[in-house]
């Protein structure tokens, strides 16, 4: 058994950044714009079709950015309290 990875040694990343994003949107900048922490100053909370645009408009439209969204928001967005409209992160 290795006592570290081979790829830190060689390349400088470990298996906690993938290599391979391909371009789509990564959990990390999913919670930085529902918690606001994306530079923009929004002062309230997202609907889940206004992430999606948002992450479709800067992206230009690539495939799999929707979905990809879609995915995340399935799994760590949540319906606020107030409403059931806006989404909120949930770890």
């Amino acid at each position: 058994m290795l006592e570290s990875p081979l790829i830190n040694n060689y390349f400088g990343v470990d298996f906690k950044d993938y290599v391979f994003n391909m371009g789509l949107p990564t959990n990390g900048q999913v919670h930085d714009y529902i918690v606001g922490q994306d530079g923009s100053n929004r002062k309230y909370l997202p609907t889940p079709s206004e992430v999606v645009k948002h992450f479709v408009g800067k992206t230009n439209g690539k495939l799999g950015v929707a979905e990809k969204v879609q995915r995340v928001l399935a799994v760590h967005g949540e319906s606020s309290q107030y409403d059931n409209k806006y989404v909120t992160w949930k770890d």
